[in-house]
């Protein structure tokens, strides 16, 4: 393991923590958290910052993006695909980009979610209509990648809040319908 990170509120934990752990291996304490599995942290005052510029920028390189002309919008609102007997498209290369869009969505682009989550159900035999539709994500992101999430303490006593949406038979093909919440 080359990177390990330990994560706690309380300091004197952590410190005894991280002891023992050097008592038993050989490892080196990098300091306050900078930079982990392609996510950038900048700690403020009461304020942590995250994004993922360098991972995206790298994804768009590995995927021949880097030079394209940014989007404003992740996707048509309006995209149907259809289930036609249209060609099928490189599908290691598909499943690549819509991994890295998988993880880019989960970890500081959640804007991405409805249109990636698409693009999954399109995994085993993606077209040219699925491909390009993912190119176009790729393009939005490169007008949004220095867009990050910020969390802010607060004084206000934590709330849960949790809300659901439906399309309703939303698919043409089938006409069964697609379910998310967030919460």
């Amino acid at each position: 393991v080359d990177d390990i990170l330990i994560a706690g509120s309380n300091v004197a934990c952590i410190e005894k923590v991280k002891a023992e752990l050097e008592s038993k291996f050989k490892m080196t304490d990098c300091g306050e958290l900078s930079y982990f599995l392609g996510i950038h942290f900048k700690f403020e005052k009461d304020t942590v910052r995250m994004n993922q510029s360098l991972y995206i920028q790298k994804m768009l390189e590995k995927f021949q993006m880097s030079e394209c002309k940014p989007r404003k919008t992740p996707c048509d609102p309006n995209m149907h695909f259809s289930d036609s007997d249209a060609p099928a498209v490189d599908v290691t290369r598909y499943r690549e980009t819509v991994g890295s869009l998988i993880y880019t969505m989960v970890c500081t682009s959640l804007d991405i979610c409805w249109v990636v989550t698409k693009l999954s159900q399109y995994l085993s035999r993606p077209t040219l209509e699925q491909h390009n539709c993912a190119k176009q994500v790729l393009r939005y992101l490169k007008g949004t990648v220095e867009r990050e999430i910020v969390f802010r303490k607060s004084d206000e006593p934590l709330k849960v809040k949790g809300f659901s949406d439906s399309d309703w038979a939303g698919s043409v093909s089938d006409r069964r319908s697609i379910s998310g919440y967030c919460v």
